[in-house]
């Protein structure tokens, strides 16, 4: 079980790796890689699929700290394309809509400094649960491989203009922490339609451990 101090909210426990790089400047770094890749024309081509009036938030759940990792800096680079992911759909939603998206991130490992590394790209830090609770049928929900069954909690909240997850698939039992329950399939299967945008079997050593892709709500393409 991860141990922070009560003042800072860093982790205390020798498990946990600093990223030798600052948090600003690896999110810099690794926002501006992202936005020269294919992977992000394709997703940012997607997002035009998407009724993008209609959207008014991103909220993305259980996406790390870029500031401390459990088993090695790779764990950090993830946190921070991650979260490079969230602020340019972000950035793409208001060209589009010519408005103000509202951007919200959730996760207990965030420390201080990820937070105000966020606040910089208007990016708020939400207390458990309360970015559970901004979701609803015009947010874009973004996560990957949460330990958490944010599938499951989807299904009752709402259906999203857009999640962007770990693939569904016919296995109930696929992922010990988010599950595909029959529930979760039946609202993919009726509701959303798979767009794929990285693959994970070309790029071999992807910024995931899970094959991402995007689902889109039909009502909205």
């Amino acid at each position: 079980m991860l141990t922070r101090a009560s003042d800072t909210k860093l982790p205390i426990s020798t498990e946990y790796i600093e990223n030798p790089v600052p948090v600003d400047v690896t999110l810099r770094n690794i926002l501006d890689i992202w936005k020269h890749t294919t992977e992000f024309q394709k997703l940012e081509s997607l997002l035009k699929l998407v009724t993008p009036r209609k959207v008014t938030k991103i909220v993305g759940i259980a996406s790390g700290s870029m500031e401390f990792g459990p088993d090695d800096e790779d764990c950090t680079y993830r946190s921070a394309m991650q979260h490079s992911m969230m602020i340019t759909i972000k950035e793409s939603i208001g060209k589009m809509t010519d408005k103000k998206i509202k951007c919200y991130a959730q996760d207990p490992r965030y420390t201080a400094v990820d937070t105000w590394a966020l606040a910089e790209y208007n990016c708020e830090v939400l207390e458990d649960p309360k970015a559970l609770l901004e979701i609803d049928d015009d947010c874009i929900l973004f996560s990957c491989c949460p330990a958490l069954p944010l599938k499951e909690i989807t299904v009752d909240f709402a259906r999203p203009a857009m999640l962007i997850w770990d693939r569904v698939v016919d296995e109930p039992n696929h992922g010990r922490h988010n599950p595909n329950s029959t529930r979760v399939q039946n609202m993919i299967r009726n509701e959303y339609v798979c767009h794929e945008f990285w693959d994970l079997r070309e790029i071999g050593t992807a910024p995931f451990r899970s094959e991402l892709v995007a689902y889109i709500r039909r009502q909205a393409e």
